[in-house]
């Protein structure tokens, strides 16, 4: 979303959750995990649900890398508890993985999403071993 649409998402918000509310309807709202641009207080205020987005971090947008590390999720998680009710917000995380192609002189490379299922099968298609980093936590 652009910034101006990010900044008047929560007046929209209002507006919907004042007319679902009177039909016993919810309004429940996704965020990124990890962009401060992003008001969260002002969303949860005008929502029932506060969904955060712990897949990949947005600040490399664009480009493909690897699921986040745990001290990027603990980093993220310990700042928007202290701020957010933990009884409204849920962190939702990803369960998948990147199909990497390598770089040659006649393709730069690209990175496809996967599942986690194709994530496994392409590794034991490949008869490759899967390694676990122990610092981020995260197979690969």
């Amino acid at each position: 979303m652009s910034p101006n649409a990010v900044k008047a998402y929560p007046s929209l918000l209002a507006k919907a959750r004042a007319a679902l509310k009177p039909l016993g309807l919810e309004v429940w709202v996704t965020a990124p995990f990890d962009d401060d641009d992003w008001p969260l207080k002002a969303l949860q205020a005008n929502s029932d649900t506060l969904i955060l987005m712990a897949t990949t971090s947005t600040g490399r947008r664009g480009s493909r890398g690897r699921p986040q590390a745990r001290n990027w999720f603990e980093k993220y998680l310990n700042s928007r508890l202290s701020m957010l009710d933990p009884a409204h917000t849920i962190v939702a995380f990803g369960a998948y993985g990147y199909d990497w192609t390598k770089a040659d002189a006649s393709h730069p490379g690209s990175a496809d999403a996967v599942t986690f299922h194709e994530a496994i099968q392409n590794a034991h298609d490949s008869e490759v071993d899967i390694d676990m980093d122990d610092n981020a936590l995260n197979p690969h």
